[in-house]
């Protein structure tokens, strides 16, 4: 993943985040309600991570 940004829809995704936070199995995405907290986001998707399995639609997010 080269940007960070916010799935739109997904189907079956799974993304390896252990670049950024050392988890050693990948994570179900989906996409859905912001949470309040960053780290509870399961609809974000950060760059240097990688998608393992399944598909996705996002927007990039640009920093502000």
């Amino acid at each position: 993943i080269s940007a960070d940004a916010r799935l739109l829809g997904t189907s079956s995704l799974a993304v390896d985040e252990s670049t950024l936070t050392g988890e050693s199995q990948p994570v179900q995405k989906s996409a859905g309600k912001i949470a309040s907290q960053v780290c509870e986001n399961g609809n974000l998707l950060f760059a240097g991570t990688s998608v393992t399995s399944g598909q996705a639609r996002a927007v990039v997010l640009l920093p502000v």
